[in-house]
């Protein structure tokens, strides 16, 4: 191929390597390959901002001098420092991985509930008295305790009432 040629092919390739990249400008000039006779790639660094480290490729046919070339194709093609996405995993794997990952949640779940319950049952234990407070009374000494209070009132009432009839008596006489 031709200098004259060549650069003709360049001015080609980047006018529609430039369309491609808009609204962002072409970056530099990385190489031309040809892929077989009559058929070359141009490519540019890209500047897009999600595509660093990727190339703007314009590939154009040119099969002789009297023959007017074309740009056959303007695609982005990954450089060496480009970021790829991950393979690609069916949805099936990704399901049964996410089912596989559930049903241990649900594992470990009920292994808490059980050691919590363990935990309480050991609490209780500790407490061996049946029917003990906070305060260290147990439920029949408190109803007793109720019981003499009620009790106690009541007399003091009873005999509040006979000291203001011993009172009113005294108060006749």
């Amino acid at each position: 191929m031709t200098e004259k040629i060549s650069a003709t092919l360049l001015e080609l390739a980047k006018s529609a390597a430039a369309d491609f990249a808009k609204p962002n400008p072409l970056g530099e000039f990385v190489e031309s390959v040809e892929e077989e006779p009559g058929v070359t790639t141009f490519m540019w660094q890209s500047t897009h901002p999600g595509y660093l480290g990727w190339r703007v490729a314009a590939i154009v046919a040119h099969f002789g001098a009297d023959e007017p070339a074309t740009v056959s194709e303007v695609l982005l093609v990954p450089g060496v420092d480009s970021l790829f996405a991950p393979d690609w995993v069916p949805w099936s794997e990704r399901l049964a991985d996410y089912q596989a990952l559930q049903a241990e949640l649900e594992k470990q779940a009920a292994l808490d509930a059980e050691l919590a319950a363990a935990e309480g049952a050991d609490l209780d234990d500790d407490d061996s008295d049946e029917g003990v407070s906070d305060e260290g009374s147990s439920d029949d000494e408190e109803d007793s305790l109720e019981t003499e209070i009620d009790e106690e009132a009541e007399a003091d009432s009873v005999e509040h009432h006979e000291l203001q009839e011993d009172a009113e008596e005294s108060g006749r006489e």
